[in-house]
């Protein structure tokens, strides 16, 4: 789990491969402490809501942070916004994004699907795995 995934740590390398950066937060030995004492761990916004709360975290959690990064990536605004960290907190918990076709017509329905599969309040409704996200996305490009 990496915990933090967001478009600003994702870089580009000389061939043009696509590379996560910035793996503090999943090998820190505070997680768990930090976690208990209620800290949210991640960049709001690109957190999902049982990371704020403190609920236990797996991979699922970086399934929804990768849904908000394809919005971001299809739309050009995050899918969850706030006037401050208790507005986005709100928005994160009880608003559900507008579809990125919404936003852009020219956006097929196939990645509404996707990115809003990924975006599931609940991480059981969420894509379990990353191979049924590489399906999806196989099967949109074919």
């Amino acid at each position: 789990m990496h915990r933090d995934l967001k478009t600003g740590n994702i870089m580009l390398d000389e061939q043009q491969n696509i590379r996560i950066m910035d793996f503090g937060l999943s090998k820190s030995t505070l997680i768990t402490t930090m976690t208990t004492l209620g800290t949210v761990l991640g960049t709001l916004g690109y957190v999902a809501p049982e990371q704020i709360t403190g609920s236990e975290v797996d991979h699922r959690a970086d399934i929804f942070s990768f849904g908000v990064i394809m919005y971001e990536l299809l739309t050009g605004e995050l899918p969850f916004s706030g006037e401050n960290e208790m507005a986005m907190i709100h928005a994160i918990f009880n608003v559900t994004a507008d579809c990125p076709s919404i936003t852009r017509k020219e956006i097929g329905h196939e990645w509404d699907e996707l990115v809003m599969n990924c975006l599931q309040k609940d991480p059981q409704l969420r894509p379990q795995n990353v191979s049924d996200i590489k399906k999806h996305i196989f099967a949109v490009n074919c």
